[in-house]
């Protein structure tokens, strides 16, 4: 053709990347122009070899795929420490007491919270600790025997035997009585009324104690049903909780004491109610609880500190990588530039992810939300 450097010859066009492979030995043939030399060839057309383009963007499309690696480690990884985050705030909502002094016996399928020993044991609900509100819980008596008391605690108390320090106060079950800075206060008989007279001393099988902490006023209220008799809810008088010298309003948590084989089942909202609340404005201990773990779950998805949340910074990087130019790649520095981004970016996720759920087990939501800025 015209096109052709030699348009005299015949020509045959073969597509990019092919090849001319022998597939038998050379033989002579006599032809009108002579003697020729012939090499028996046929075409060989490599089509899975790279273009310039594609060997181009070899280094590209290496750091892009460690980079998705990287990005679903991980995303596996944010996905194990967020349902270990979540089992922590909604620690308290399944297991309420501990032991903590001497033998305590805790069934959570009963509820039920028993003292074998003839010496105190004391059981707490530090988990349910709060600093605002007004709240409640109830008691029923299993098994009378031996003697219990029922009450609340300061997080910074330091008693063995509910009511033995000057930060707890607790309803001795044998006088019926409020045991405080290890002294027993008689209650006001006569405006509990004939009611509380009748079963002054003498807890019984059945009997449902309810015990109530107004954190507004510091007043601590009793209210108990019994088969013959009961009363309604009664401030305890003389029982006040006050705040610090700072005007804070220290956190208090539910607590059982007892020895001699007593043994109680305990209701801080994981069961129908035999007590109406003293009012409208109280709740169960626990359901507050609940919401207070709501909340701080809600925290830490708003301040960016939620596992999954964190990895949406490794994915906007990843998609950032992804339109740079092919030929940048192949600039050293600026490889080892983003290879270096990614791999700190990662470690440095990985390390505040963990660092989260540490917090959230030793510390609380609370710490963790006020220190944020330090991880």
């Amino acid at each position: 053709s015209w096109l052709s450097q030699f348009p005299h010859e015949k020509e045959v066009l073969f597509p990019a990347l092919s090849n001319l492979e022998f597939v038998g030995e050379p033989f002579f043939r006599i032809t009108e122009q002579g003697k020729t030399k012939h090499f028996p060839v046929r075409i060989n057309a490599n089509l899975k070899s790279k273009t310039l383009e594609q060997f181009q963007s070899i280094r590209k499309d290496l750091h892009i795929a460690m980079t998705k690696n990287l990005w679903e480690e991980l995303q596996a990884l944010a996905n194990i420490l967020s349902s270990q985050a979540q089992a922590l705030l909604d620690e308290g909502s399944n297991e309420f007491l501990r032991p903590r002094v001497g033998k305590v016996n805790i069934n959570e399928v009963t509820s039920t919270v028993a003292f074998p020993d003839s010496q105190w044991s004391t059981a707490e609900a530090q988990r349910l600790a709060v600093s605002a509100g007004k709240y409640y819980f109830e008691i029923e008596v299993v098994d009378p025997k031996g003697n219990f008391m029922v009450g609340w605690a300061e997080t910074k108390s330091a008693f063995k035997i509910l009511g033995d320090d000057h930060l707890s106060w607790a309803v001795a079950s044998r006088a019926l009585a409020i045991q405080h800075r290890n002294e027993l206060m008689p209650v006001d008989i006569d405006r509990l009324g004939e009611a509380f007279r009748k079963i002054r001393g003498q807890a019984r099988t059945g009997m449902v104690l309810g015990v109530a902490l107004d954190l507004e006023s510091g007043h601590m209220s009793l209210c108990f049903k019994a088969a013959t008799s009961s009363f309604d809810w009664t401030p305890v008088k003389g029982c006040v909780i006050r705040p610090d010298q700072s005007g804070n309003v220290p956190k208090m948590f539910p607590a059982l004491s007892g020895n001699g084989g007593a043994e109680l089942r305990y209701n801080f909202g994981n069961a129908a109610g035999v007590l109406s609340p003293p009012d409208s404005s109280y709740v169960y201990i626990a359901a507050a609880k609940k919401q207070e773990s709501t909340n701080l779950s809600l925290s830490l998805q708003e301040t960016g500190l939620c596992p999954v949340i964190m990895v949406k910074e490794f994915e906007d990087l990843f998609f950032k990588h992804t339109k740079f130019m092919a030929k940048s790649w192949n600039i050293d520095e600026t490889y080892k530039l983003l290879l270096n981004e990614a791999l700190e970016i990662k470690v440095g996720l990985e390390k505040k992810m963990k660092t989260v759920v540490m917090l959230l087990s030793h510390a609380g939501c609370h710490f963790l939300i006020s220190s944020m800025q330090l991880i």
